[in-house]
């Protein structure tokens, strides 16, 4: 069977794209289901609507899919809102905190902007309230927020559905243009040329399989919400340990200085990426 029969760097090569293949088919998957929820709740300023009146009720808000309720209330007019502060992947909003409402108490009005097509246990949103004349959650940063947050959902789907068929595309390639074993000789000319050649594919096997770790882990990071910066450190720990593992490869003191200031520059860079 030609599966079994490949040569060898075509054997890895192919079995590289299989599973990066699903990794990135695993990863549309696992995006798509945390944005769905996200998109949800989206302003529809069609759907806004203006209102005032004064709090008849306030009970604790929960914890939802992609944000939080800090507070159901119920006004003397029957109108039931409730203040949700969603969470993004790449920003938090609205701004407002529970020690803003620590005051806020029955018999005092509310100034708000709700969207009656979107509601959490019969309760609108707001996006848009002003308590004791101040002014939380402004309609235009939601919006604007709200924009940016699906640009980025739907262009990290595309970049992953992409992926996904790209690596599935290289499966076919690598099994169908595949040497096997028992038809390969290698002739002594050309053993420069297949060291290159493979040279050129374990680095790009390497590459790949640090942009999928790193979506990995990022995806875990938001999954869980951790605060660690898992990213940050893989990155510092992969500078650490490619530049060991040179330096101990190195044979004269000129590459060990070559290794280290690239080591360095690298570094500095990545500190860059992440701080700027």
């Amino acid at each position: 069977m030609k599966l079994f029969n490949m040569e060898k760097t075509f054997k890895r090569a192919f079995w590289i794209a299989v599973v990066l293949w699903l990794i990135a088919t695993i990863e549309v998957g696992y995006i798509f289901i945390l944005v769905k929820e996200e998109w949800k709740y989206t302003v529809n300023i069609d759907n806004c609507e203006a209102g005032k009146g004064r709090i008849r009720e306030i009970r604790n808000g929960s914890k939802q899919e992609n944000g939080e309720v800090l507070k159901y209330i119920t006004l003397e007019d029957g109108s039931k809102i409730c203040i949700f502060r969603k969470e993004g992947e790449w920003k938090e909003y609205p701004v407002i905190k529970e020690k803003n409402l620590m005051n806020l108490q029955k018999g005092e009005n509310l100034v708000y902007t709700r969207d009656e097509e979107n509601a959490i246990k019969g309760h609108n949103l707001v996006y848009d309230i002003e308590i004791k004349g101040k002014q939380y959650m402004p309609l235009g940063e939601v919006r604007k927020a709200d924009k940016i947050n699906n640009g980025i959902n739907v262009l990290a789907v595309a970049m992953f559905a992409f992926f996904s068929i790209f690596m599935f595309g290289m499966m076919l390639f690598f099994y169908k243009n595949a040497e096997t074993s028992d038809m390969y000789i290698k002739e002594e000319e050309d053993y420069e040329e297949i060291q290159e050649r493979d040279r050129r594919r374990k680095i790009l096997a390497f590459v790949f399989g640090e942009f999928m770790a790193l979506w990995a882990l990022y995806s875990i990071k938001d999954y869980f919400h951790f605060h660690f910066p898992l990213t940050q450190v893989f990155a510092y720990l992969q500078i650490i340990g490619i530049t060991a593992w040179k330096l101990k490869k190195a044979e004269t003191r000129l590459e060990r200085e070559k290794i280290v200031l690239c080591a360095l520059y690298i570094t500095v860079l990545v500190t860059m990426m992440i701080f700027l």
